[in-house]
């Protein structure tokens, strides 16, 4: 087993000093996604990304005691981490929610929502390939959260100024963990709390790292020495590198010398191989050691205890900075700072509450900071600390709605993106700067997403209308306006009384991308063109763009967007096509069965159960002439069944129960009833555990129908054909 964890930095720069991530995936999936996962967060700043290779686990003691000083751990999520039992799952989640060390996952395959919430809890995640145009792209997101997650190279020099004075720890590697102990020890009185340590436990293998040792005991005030036996042991008959280097420099520098004695040892054989050695003083003697620290280090100490002082020692404990981690420590000393008026302090917690860092994850307790933040940065306007053209106080709001929409918490979203769209407003009627134009774009744009999230369309539809005249004035905003008229599209294709005003919205997001792709040719903009073909049945065009993205790129992601448009082809095949319904379903298969063998994905199999559905009413459709080969088409849904099943068992959501009716559904029309009695039993669940869901009453309804009249049943078989799931 490994004694370590390994770690990768750039141009394998020594890893003390940086921020310590750990990674941690389904050993499966190291090869595929640790390199990937590596240049997204080394983009941002610079780290050490800490991991255990999958082949050589570490004892889980060890892998504790190293986890405890990371600053983050990121977990790729895939179906083979929630389906199957492995060391990510059983250890390592459980002691990171244990020592609330925050966790990001990133969420590298679709469709697994249900089965994440299951198995790891009701957590905030990142999608890497997340396909929805008007997102937030993932990098701004990702980028946004180690700001908050990371200290900044410029604060951790402030909060290494801080400290009073750095004390220099000598210990062989074998009594680190020992070493730890002696850490604690020394910072559990008060008057030793601000005292650093330096330790070589960041060293990098094989290098020369004598300068390093240098310099650290020239800077530091005190030698502190870990006495145990192993203190006493020559390597090969040769002195240790204590023996050799690190005692007799600090006996040469004048350093004072503190001898702790962690655990019985030879007295004797201490004052033959260290000369000079001042007396031991024993672990259990902690009032000696805090004493005997304050009266060597005493003169030099800053015996600060202002607000931002204890702010950046609590920075200090949280991340392990020249001191051990002590999330207790550093949560009370952050939380008196912010209660006692430092704006920095109550950022942090709104921050540590959001990503459960040193502290239980609470997304409501993040928004009551939020609200402090809001009331201190008010009071500065009303005091005059503050110029009225800031905007500050704009954006903390969006903060908030956006806090409560990630709470699934509407109305008060709602509430927040008005008060915003009011603050805009002012500001904007007074300061016509671009900025201030576009934050009163973006919360009605935000109004827009709250009431479409309620179900109310028609105030969906006027609110983004707003927010789009803000932008139509903004010759270069080509992206955002393709997003609006999309959105107006969606919203008002989901009315049924103004569902033939959408096509007209999707045609001018057309025309806006189609004028961006001639400036910006980037996968986002192509990629952003295909769909909006797609929405205007332009779909040879689409087709075009998107085996031109596979053959660039070959990623899983780009070659489901294609299995997606050939099964929209086969769905919205026109007589002169070049290829038949069953032709495009085919096509479409093909690449699902391919992705679904090679990736072994929950996404990939519901995609796959649902190219079988549409492959059986393409052969139930060509069987209506003669009323016969049905043998076929169940012989498909049979197979989208199984699928469906076996989905549902493992995860059993609402979206899994609903498309297995639906496959029932199919398969029990021109099969067994058996099969429709199973679906409708679904349906009459869904309908009592989500009675608002127009879907499972339709569905439920239709079933019923077929149920209790064979000869509807029969006659369903006989017309053409909708196909129900739109993907």
């Amino acid at each position: 087993m490994s004694e370590s964890l390994s770690f990768k930095t750039l141009g394998q720069d020594n890893p003390k000093g940086l921020p310590r991530i750990f990674y941690s995936s389904h050993p499966d999936d190291f090869g595929k996604y640790f390199e990937m996962v590596w240049k997204w967060l080394s983009e941002f700043q610079k780290i050490a990304l800490f991991y255990e290779p999958a082949d050589d686990e570490m004892p889980v003691d060890q892998l504790y005691s190293d986890l405890q000083t990371m600053q983050l751990i990121v977990v790729p999520v895939t179906t083979k981490l929630l389906q199957d039992s492995c060391r990510i799952t059983q250890i390592i989640l459980p002691f990171a929610n244990q020592e609330r060390i925050p966790v990001l996952p990133l969420m590298m395959e679709q469709g697994l929502d249900a089965l994440f919430n299951k198995k790891i809890g009701n957590i905030q995640y990142l999608a890497p390939f997340d396909t929805d145009p008007s997102a937030i792209p993932f990098k701004i997101k990702l980028g946004r959260y180690l700001e908050n997650s990371l200290l900044s190279s410029e604060m951790m020099e402030k909060v290494r100024d801080a400290f009073d004075a750095y004390i220099f720890m000598s210990y062989r590697k074998k009594d680190r963990f020992y070493a730890q102990d002696l850490m604690k020890l020394i910072h559990k009185r008060r008057s030793c709390r601000d005292f650093a340590i330096w330790y070589d436990e960041f060293l990098v293998p094989g290098e020369d790292f004598n300068d390093a040792i240098q310099k650290a005991l020239a800077d530091s005030t005190i030698f502190a020495l870990v006495v145990t036996p192993n203190l006493l042991e020559r390597p090969a008959g040769h002195p240790n590198y204590i023996m050799q280097y690190e005692y007799p420099q600090a006996v040469e520098s004048g350093k004072p010398i503190l001898p702790v004695e962690m655990i019985k040892t030879d007295k004797n054989g201490l004052v033959e191989a260290f000369d000079a050695m001042p007396e031991c003083i024993s672990k259990s003697r902690e009032e000696s050691i805090a004493g005997w620290i304050t009266d060597h280090a005493y003169p030099i100490a800053l015996h600060e205890d202002s607000p931002e002082h204890n702010f950046f020692i609590g920075l200090a404990y949280l991340d392990g900075i020249d001191v051990e981690v002590d999330r207790e420590r550093a949560v009370r000393l952050i939380t008196e700072s912010a209660e006692n008026g430092l704006e920095e302090a109550v950022r942090k917690l709104v921050s540590m509450y959001h990503d459960g860092k040193g502290v239980t994850r609470s997304y409501q307790t993040s928004i009551q900071w939020r609200l402090k933040l809001m009331a201190m940065i008010r009071q500065q306007y009303d005091d005059h600390l503050r110029d009225q053209k800031d905007v500050t106080l704009v954006r903390e709001t969006e903060a908030l709605g956006d806090a409560y929409m990630e709470a699934g918490l509407l109305e008060e979203a709602r509430s927040s993106y008005q008060e915003m769209k009011e603050l805009a407003g002012d500001i904007s009627r007074v300061y016509l700067a671009e900025e201030t134009k576009i934050l009163l774009a973006d919360s009605l744009y935000k109004l827009g997403e709250i009431y479409h999230s309620l179900g109310i369309p028609e105030r969906a539809v006027e609110y983004y209308q707003d927010s789009l005249k803000v932008y139509e004035a903004m010759p270069e905003k080509h992206k955002i306006r393709w997003i609006l008229y999309n959105k107006i599209g969606d919203a008002l294709c989901s009315q049924f009384s103004r569902m033939r005003e959408g096509p007209a919205m999707y045609q001018k997001a057309l025309e806006e991308i189609a004028r961006l792709s001639r400036i910006e040719t980037s996968l986002d903009i192509r990629r952003s063109l295909a769909i909006s073909y797609r929405k205007t049945h332009k779909l040879e065009k689409a087709l075009e763009i998107t085996e031109a993205i596979v053959e660039e790129t070959g990623t899983i992601e780009d070659k489901r967007e294609l299995s997606i448009l050939y099964n929209t082809m086969g769905v919205q095949i026109r007589s002169e096509a070049r290829w038949s319904k069953r032709e495009c379903f085919e096509k479409a298969y093909k690449i699902r069965k391919a992705i679904a063998d090679e990736t072994r994905t929950f996404g990939a199999y519901r995609d796959l159960a649902r190219i079988y559905e549409n492959l059986g009413e393409a052969k139930r459709e060509e069987a209506n002439d003669d009323k016969t080969g049905y043998d076929q088409a169940i012989e498909f849904y049979s197979r989208a069944v199984d699928i469906r099943r076996r989905l549902n068992d493992e995860i059993g959501s609402d979206k899994t129960r609903y498309e297995l009716a639906w496959s029932l559904l199919c398969l029990g029309i021109p099969g067994d009833r058996k099969f429709l009695q199973e679906a409708l039993d679904i349906c009459d669940s869904l309908v009592t555990d989500y009675p608002q869901d127009k879907r499972f009453r339709m569905i439920r309804g239709r079933i019923s129908e077929f149920v209790q009249d064979d000869k509807a049943r029969e006659a369903y078989c006989l017309r053409s054909y909708r196909y129900g799931l739109d993907y």
